[in-house]
């Protein structure tokens, strides 16, 4: 689902249980991001769960080759733009933007092994790394990766808003794309659970979360039921929309 709609589900609903107008699509966005990276964090900061690929994102950085004080005395690919913050789940994964082109394995290591990486063993690698000034770091042995332009990197950004604004995005035929109308980076498992923390944020708790489990509603929860039908009718409309256009294709 997108950011638009699961907003704009958010919005219908609020207006039925509540008369409060302070609410708006930048508010909405913000508690959004925020509860989805609580709710990440409850299902996963363990590591005993296989993370859902629709938890990640994918951006673009361009390179520039430069001296650094992180690599004393070797050039090393630095990113023009800084990385957002990376959230501690996950894996985080490095690829040239044509990934079958390059015979190169990209590796992401902390940034104090950065300097000491390259033996005889891993001779060919790339290595990568995020450094204290917000930027990706590439070093490698074999030259080749000097001449790298650009980057992808995926993984799970807490500043989901700032990964998902144009700068970032590596294939878009659109410059003046909105955000809002991009995925919004959560399993379809937990939007429901997402909507109910923030309705529940946003009306001031008129209706209190019943479910700490965040795997399944209250039965008794008329806001639970409310956005159970929401969220079903929203998925069953995207089905329906998708049939209409592999229809219209054949």
């Amino acid at each position: 689902m997108t950011w638009r709609e699961i907003i704009y589900m958010i919005e219908d609903i609020t207006k039925q249980i509540s008369d409060d107008s302070n609410f708006n699509e930048e508010h909405i966005a913000f508690l959004c991001s925020k509860y989805r990276n609580t709710i990440l964090n409850q299902q996963y900061l363990t590591g005993k769960k296989t993370i859902n690929d629709a938890n990640y994102q994918l951006i673009c950085l361009n390179l520039e080759l430069q001296d650094t004080d992180i690599c004393p005395n070797e050039k090393v690919l630095v990113s023009k733009e800084e990385v957002p913050f990376i959230m501690p789940l996950g894996i985080k994964q490095v690829y040239p933007v044509n990934i079958y082109a390059s015979k190169n394995k990209f590796s992401y290591v902390t940034i104090n092994r950065l300097p000491y990486v390259g033996n005889t063993f891993t001779k060919h690698n790339i290595y990568t790394s995020v450094g204290p000034d917000k930027h990706l770091y590439i070093k490698g042995n074999n030259e080749n990766y000097l001449y790298l332009e650009k980057v992808q990197l995926r993984a799970i950004f807490e500043d989901i808003q700032k990964a998902s604004i144009l700068e970032y995005q590596c294939k878009t035929g659109c410059n003046e794309c909105d955000y809002l109308d991009t995925r919004f980076p959560l399993e379809d498992a937990f939007v429901g659970v997402l909507m109910q923390y923030v309705i529940n944020d946003i009306t001031r708790g008129i209706y209190q979360l019943r479910d700490t489990t965040n795997d399944a509603f209250d039965s008794s929860d008329g806001l639970a039921n409310m956005i159970t039908r929401y969220t079903n009718r929203a998925f069953q409309n995207l089905m329906r929309g998708n049939q209409n256009n592999n229809n219209s294709n054949e």
